[in-house]
């Protein structure tokens, strides 16, 4: 897997055997932290045209 974003608050993955981003979020977000999170893993999706992916929320805190 390789990583293709990391910060404070999510690592995106991508998996080239299977064609899959994978976000892990590793704290709580506030609504712009979240935002920008999504649109790494976005930008990761179209980079390698991939559509599927996963999102690792069990860090995030609850809801």
């Amino acid at each position: 897997m390789k990583t293709c974003f990391e910060s404070e608050l999510v690592h995106v993955k991508y998996d080239p055997d299977k064609n899959i981003i994978i976000g892990i979020w590793l704290t709580s977000p506030t609504s712009e932290e979240y935002r920008e999170g999504l649109n790494a893993v976005l930008q990761v999706c179209k980079r390698f045209r991939s559509r599927k992916g996963g999102v690792g929320l069990h860090r995030a805190g609850s809801y």
